[in-house]
């Protein structure tokens, strides 16, 4: 029976002690000086250059209950510091009560570390980023951090440093180069097809219509020519009327000398017969 109480009291003692070994644990050391590495890279590779700037907003508060972080001027508890609004609050709570920071610039390993920190909340900003580089995003970082039951109080912040390549400007479309083709398009000559249509031409003023033509004065019979008949031509009468006057011979002496031919003709045969009887 006396063994079973030794065993019992053994067993509370142990377990005091463990707690009491957690507890004093879970409490951090406020006094204990810490650092900040902060790396910068893309896709692994390290980016030098541009600096940032390091502000300390909150501290350690210690309760009966444990302890917690407050904000520095107000004491304002700071809950959520995981959410990822708090650092943008935090950011417009520097601005509007002008706290320092430190800066220091970014190595050419593309490392900056803050060393002889005071426990506490941390706003990591970027003041000046790497050329050709957007500026990282601001966070927050806690000093010591609880990390698997452990407090780390040299910190390596590296993880939330990833950073972005600034857009480049889109270029404007590039001006059509000429067509290289065989010869540039002449301008198009004026075609061959119809002309134009001209402007219509005014018609010309009527002439005023001229009446008969007033006869003109006769001339005066030519001078007959000898007739190759054996009648001569009788004188032209003068035309009267307003007639146009008629020139040369008239019409009727044709029929007269056709029959005084056709009469020689047979006096011709007569006699030429009659010389053939006489000789026979």
């Amino acid at each position: 029976m006396v063994k079973k109480v030794l065993l019992v009291l053994t067993a509370i003692v142990l377990i005091f002690s463990l707690t009491v070994t957690v507890l004093a644990g879970s409490v951090p050391d406020t006094g204990r000086r810490c650092s900040i590495t902060v790396s910068f890279q893309k896709n692994n590779v390290p980016v030098s250059g541009g600096s940032v700037i390091c502000t300390r907003v909150g501290y350690i508060y210690k309760s009966e209950t444990g302890y917690s972080f407050r904000r520095l001027l107000d004491h304002k508890e700071l809950v959520n510091l995981t959410d990822p609004d708090a650092p943008v609050e935090l950011e417009h709570f520097v601005n509007q009560n002008n706290l320092t920071g430190t800066v220091k610039s970014v190595g050419a390993d593309g490392t900056v570390i803050f060393e002889d920190l005071e426990t506490g909340v941390y706003l990591i900003r970027q003041k000046n980023a790497p050329e050709g580089y957007l500026p990282m995003q601001p966070f927050l970082v806690t000093l010591p951090y609880l990390k698997n039951g452990e407090y780390l109080y040299d910190l390596d912040a590296s993880a939330k440093t990833e950073l972005d390549k600034e857009p480049t400007e889109p270029t404007g479309p590039t001006e059509p180069t000429e067509p290289t083709g065989p010869s540039e398009p002449t301008e198009p000559t004026d075609p061959t097809g119809p002309s134009e249509p001209t402007e219509p031409t005014e018609p010309s003023e009527p002439t005023e219509p001229t009446g008969p033509s007033q006869p003109t004065e006769p001339t005066g019979p030519s001078e007959p020519t000898e007739p190759t008949g054996p009648s001569q031509p009788t004188e032209p009468t003068t035309p009267s009327g307003g007639d146009s006057p008629q020139t040369g011979q008239l019409n009727w002496p044709i029929p007269v000398m056709a029959v005084l031919g056709v009469f020689c003709l047979c006096l011709g045969c007569f006699f030429a017969l009659k010389g053939k009887k006489e000789e026979a």
